[in-house]
């Protein structure tokens, strides 16, 4: 846990994990290639106090040792500085120390950034950005509906535009719909058979849809 990390010099650091995301994104753009990115957030996750965080660490603080200068991030730490930036989201939390809201703020400013990276290298409207959590809150660890059911968003204007689908997806769903938008498929070399479902065939067609509403479990 980061009880463990703190005693060896850093804790949450949301500037680190973005810098390093917008710099993949910004070679992946001058290489012209495509790319695939995972973005792991460590907030609001309770293993660590994100106040103390926010507080008693700074941006220059990182499993790597600490960085020369700190990370400049456009619609976080830039024209701010590190502490600045970090005391807004303690003030956007209006007065909460819970590592939820704290946490949630921190990441949703982080996601933001992501997604100005991506506008401002002209890849936002082709690019999969798939926001996921990885659990329920109020039922973590359990098969209860609050443990299994969880937020999910899913931005790629070159494919489609505003849709809500309603039928049951699951987490081994997400590499065969990446997979379906890349036009990989069993013709593909390398192409091996998966558990899940692309929710592309759902959403294209009613028949699909109606099974993965009425069917699937």
């Amino acid at each position: 846990g980061w009880t463990q990390h703190t005693q060896t010099g850093f804790s949450h650091n949301m500037e680190w994990i973005t810098h390093h995301a917008i710099d993949f994104i910004h070679t992946a753009a001058i290489d012209q290639q495509p790319f695939f990115l995972y973005f792991n957030p460590t907030t609001p996750h309770s293993s660590g106090n994100v106040y103390e965080a926010l507080t008693a660490y700074n941006c220059t603080q990182t499993p790597e040792g600490v960085m020369p200068n700190e990370p400049i991030i456009p619609l976080m730490t830039q024209g701010l500085g590190c502490q600045a930036y970090r005391q807004t989201v303690i003030d956007r939390a209006q007065g909460s120390l819970q590592n939820k809201d704290l946490g949630s703020i921190w990441v949703d400013d982080s996601v933001g950034a992501i997604l100005k990276a991506l506008e401002d290298s002209g890849q936002l409207q082709n690019t999969f950005f798939l926001f996921q959590m990885d659990h329920g809150q109020e039922a973590k660890s359990t098969l209860y509906e609050p443990g299994i059911r969880l937020a999910q968003f899913i931005h790629f204007p070159a494919k489609f535009s505003s849709i809500t689908f309603d039928g049951i997806v699951s987490t081994i769903d997400i590499a065969p719909t990446i997979l379906h938008y890349a036009a990989i498929n069993h013709t593909s070399n390398g192409y091996y058979p998966m558990d899940g479902q692309s929710w592309a065939t759902a959403i294209n067609s009613s028949t699909v849809a109606a099974y993965f509403e009425n069917n699937r479990c």
